[in-house]
């Protein structure tokens, strides 16, 4: 009889001892479960913090295609890069944003959020492309400036839109690179354009622009706003590429390549100059301000239509020297 109460009481015990090892070791994973989850939530915070609509680059980062899952290198993008990324659902598990522009993935722990407005200058598109291409060897150098933007794994072929005597300007991703000449196996003929170039370029010189009303200036070299309006809107409607100091070089260089209707217009020495910006703006005509800057403060030309550049300092002095 004692041997059966025994029994009976090792039973209860071991059955107590099961039923609180379950308990404990449901309690153990439900803890393992939620220090889990907030791992997870962290993580997925920390990912978050990297994901903006634009981001800087923060390290020289290698960039990926991805096929079905897997992910395979196809170059690299420099520090300091600025790009915009696709919206994407971020979750713990994120390990790659997307860049639509170039079709690539980056880790994203090499991007951070700015503010930094992406700023591009297309108006290398005006130039004519040259009917010659460069075919590049593997892993050639994008540079932006003087600073490395991208190397690409693969080779690529494009039209060359301005020659340098170390490498050619090409546009890729929608922006003008350099490519320096080690990079390039050669270069091949090609008809990328047959729109007629331009074998020399005219340029105007203007002095005086006289407002409605203002008679003050009687010489032949003081024009009313009217006139040059006129002017102007004809450029507009003939669709004339309004040239920048450095362009006219460039063609006269033999580096670019000019549409037939391109002009240089410039402005002389400064006075009543400010009442050209409205006008330039205006008809989106570009111009230079050759400037006497002793007499006018270079502050009262800011426009991004007009490039300022020498008259000299204080050496404008007609009838000094015989």
């Amino acid at each position: 009889m004692k041997k059966k109460k025994l029994k009976k009481w090792v039973i209860v015990v071991a059955i107590l001892l099961l039923i609180g090892g379950g308990f404990a070791f449901l309690y153990y994973q439900r803890l393992e479960t939620e220090k889990k989850l907030a791992q997870q939530e962290k993580l997925q915070k920390e990912i978050q913090n990297h994901f903006a609509s634009q981001v800087e680059i923060t390290k020289d980062t290698i960039m990926y295609s991805k096929n079905k899952s897997k992910y395979q290198k196809i170059g690299e993008i420099g520090k300091g890069e600025i790009v915009s990324l696709k919206n994407q659902k971020i979750t713990y598990q994120t390990k790659y944003f997307y860049i639509p522009k170039l079709n690539a993935y980056i880790p994203y722990q090499n991007c951070k959020k700015t503010d930094q407005k992406i700023v591009q200058n297309h108006r290398y598109q005006k130039y004519l492309q040259f009917n010659e291409n460069i075919i590049s060897k593997e892993g050639v150098h994008l540079y932006r400036g003087k600073s490395l933007a991208y190397i690409l794994s693969s080779s690529i072929t494009e039209p060359i839109i301005q020659k340098e005597e170390n490498g050619y300007y090409i546009e890729y991703f929608d922006e003008l690179f350099f490519v320096p000449k080690e990079d390039v196996l050669k270069t091949e003929t090609v008809q990328n354009t047959t729109e007629e170039e331009a074998s020399e370029v005219p340029v105007t010189v203007y002095h005086f622009i006289y407002l409605p009303g203002d008679n003050s200036c009687n010489e032949a070299i003081c024009h009313p706003q009217s006139q040059i309006e006129e002017q102007f809107q004809y450029l507009k409607d003939q669709s004339y590429f309004t040239l920048t100091t450095t362009e006219l070089r460039l063609f006269l260089e033999g580096k670019i390549r000019l549409p037939k209707k391109s002009i240089l217009v410039t402005i002389d020495d400064g006075a009543r100059a400010e009442h050209f910006i409205p006008l330039l703006e205006k008809y989106q005509v570009n111009a230079t301000l050759f400037l006497i800057s002793s007499w006018y403060p270079t502050d009262k030309f800011k426009s991004d239509y007009l490039e300022l550049a020498s008259h000299t300092h204080n050496l404008h002095t007609p009838g000094v020297c015989p």
